[in-house]
């Protein structure tokens, strides 16, 4: 598989999709990137994950409100204090854009910055997860737009899922795009 081809049919994918199907997608996607990231996360970024992860469905099903926007704001807050924090000193490239993902929603959400920004991160968790860098590599990060990654693996499997998620979530029919609804049918089917 070639890297930039799966995660630019992805980010495309994800833009294509109206506001309330890329949120459905992107809350699905985004427990993926907690299970990726699961060991890596602390209490603190475990609530911030579960609360935002709420935050997104409730939009979806009941749609923007007064109190989901405050709600997002003062989530956007507290992911913006983590990524400042002395802890993203040492978190991987992975854990940072995960981190990222998570509060471009919130931003989203509150207005903050435009919709469809999440998607810009997204991808970008996905792969790193699975890099491996020297213990003394201090950056940058420089991609490669030929990079290929083995097929049967974890990198491959993992861009593999979420445009298959993508591609689900936009072929879905009828008006339930509640998330977790949409999220199951899509793990039911083979």
């Amino acid at each position: 598989m070639r890297v930039r081809d799966a995660e630019t049919s992805i980010y495309h994918g994800l833009l294509e999709l109206p506001w309330p199907r890329y949120l459905s997608a992107m809350w699905i996607v985004c427990g993926e990137l907690q299970s990726l990231y699961w060991g890596w996360l602390n209490d603190g970024d475990k609530e911030l994950v579960a609360e935002t992860m709420d935050v997104v469905r409730q939009v979806v099903i009941a749609g923007k409100s007064p109190e989901a926007t405050r709600d997002a704001k003062k989530l956007a807050r507290a992911w913006g204090r983590l990524s400042q924090s002395s802890r993203a000193d040492e978190a991987s490239a992975g854990l940072e854009n995960a981190w990222m993902t998570f509060e471009a929603l919130a931003q989203e959400i509150s207005g903050i910055c435009g919709q469809y920004d999440g998607a810009n991160w997204v991808t970008n968790a996905a792969t790193e997860r699975w890099r491996v860098y020297p213990p003394d590599f201090e950056g940058p990060i420089v991609e490669d737009p030929n990079e290929e990654t083995d097929d049967a693996g974890p990198m491959a499997q993992t861009l593999a899922l979420f445009e298959r998620i993508v591609t689900k979530v936009a072929e879905a029919q009828g008006p339930d795009l509640d998330p977790a609804s949409l999220r199951a049918q899509i793990f039911a089917q083979p």
